[in-house]
């Protein structure tokens, strides 16, 4: 049936074909209607008498030009305030955000649209990192470069460096996410009480580990000071070649007394500067060897709750399923990992030496599949 064609199959006003340009057609048919016999001249053009005495009707109305920008109600001007306010204040939620459009550029619009203009310009919701106030001032930054400097110079000489760090952990150790239907809480089980902490120290150097102990309870000066002399005993070089790196921490208050001594005279100590984590390797293998204790303590939850064997109290059968889980955790700290982090670190060293600012969190870039 042609298109022009009522139900019955009737024509209306004239054979429809084809007519190339409507707007040339129309500004014809409009200039006839003026000027002459307005439907012969749509008959010409192949246009519809109907069509045509619709035209007429609505008069000479230009013709919007098809496509082009649609209207928006968000616009630049709104995206740059909300970037400005985030980059303010990254804990600024997305209602906030609504009621500072609402009430500083009088536009309503929903949390959904924020969402997506945010998410449009590569700012998601993540995790949050703390940084000191003045992890980045103007005093650390010299001390970093001052350090980066030195360890450099270390290197250069032939030097062997040796990283040392303590970490610890207990029951409560495991993944901060997990998964869960749509709509329910994520929830897993837990021991009642996260028991004593497990210390573990430990020295590295890049062909991997020198030394490390694990200890239960608190950690002190005098027991750090101890497990260094273990450390040093156990070095298979001189200590003239030797530079110990180590950062701030107040157990560490008494190494350089350690090092006076006779026995061990020749060894250099060298402290990072302040808040300068991400250029100690230990601490990238530290996140490593968590990782796979959290692996590990998820999977084997049942033999942990399990009943501890007879004669042996509930709190020494948890501790001693804990170091377990640690000793198995440090075998994934191997000669290669430590390679990988000794020289995943000297990315930073151009930034520190030009004084820039150290992000914290920066060295947290995966090393090994988990």
């Amino acid at each position: 049936m042609n298109n022009f064609q009522n139900k019955k199959g009737v024509k209306k006003g004239c054979t429809r074909g084809k007519y190339v340009n409507a707007i040339d057609a129309k500004k014809r048919v409009l200039a006839a209607f003026k000027d002459g016999d307005w439907k012969a001249v749509a008959r010409a053009n192949a246009v519809p008498v109907q069509t045509a005495y619709g035209w007429i009707n609505k008069g000479d109305v230009p013709r919007k030009a098809r496509g082009g920008r649609k209207f928006v109600k968000v616009e630049a001007t709104h995206i740059d305030s909300m970037l400005q306010w985030v980059g303010e204040n990254p804990l600024v939620t997305l209602k906030e955000i609504k009621n500072k459009l609402t009430n500083e550029c009088n536009l309503n619009v929903s949390t959904t649209c924020i969402h997506k203009h945010l998410d449009g310009q590569m700012f998601t919701l993540k995790n949050v990192s703390v940084e000191p106030v003045t992890m980045n001032s103007a005093e650390n930054k010299l001390k970093r470069a001052a350090f980066v400097q030195s360890l450099m110079t270390a290197i250069g000489a032939n030097k062997n460096i040796i990283y040392i760090d303590e970490s610890n952990c207990n029951l409560f150790l495991r993944r901060s996410n997990g998964r869960s239907k749509k709509g329910t809480r994520c929830c897993v089980k837990a021991a009642s009480s996260k028991g004593p902490n497990i210390h573990i120290i430990a020295a590295i150097c890049q062909t991997g580990i020198v030394y490390w102990e694990k200890r239960r309870g608190s950690y002190k000066k005098e027991d750090c000071a101890d497990w260094f002399r273990a450390m040093l005993r156990t070095v298979s070089y001189d200590f003239d070649s030797i530079v110990i790196v180590c950062d701030n921490a107040p157990v560490h208050a008494g190494l350089e007394t350690v090092i006076s001594e006779y026995e061990f005279i020749g060894a250099t100590i060298l402290r990072t500067a302040p808040y300068s984590a991400p250029l100690n390797p230990i601490e990238e293998c530290w996140s490593v060897m968590k990782a796979a204790m959290k692996r590990k303590m998820a999977s084997s939850f049942n033999e942990m709750m399990a009943p501890p064997a007879s004669g042996m109290t509930l709190k020494e059968h948890r501790l001693r399923y804990l170091e377990a889980t640690v000793d198995d955790a440090m075998l994934t700290i191997t000669p290669m990992l430590c390679l990988r982090t000794c020289n995943h670190v000297q990315r930073h060293f151009p930034g520190c030496l030009a004084k820039e600012d150290l992000i914290m969190g920066d060295n947290v870039k995966r090393l090994v599949c988990e």
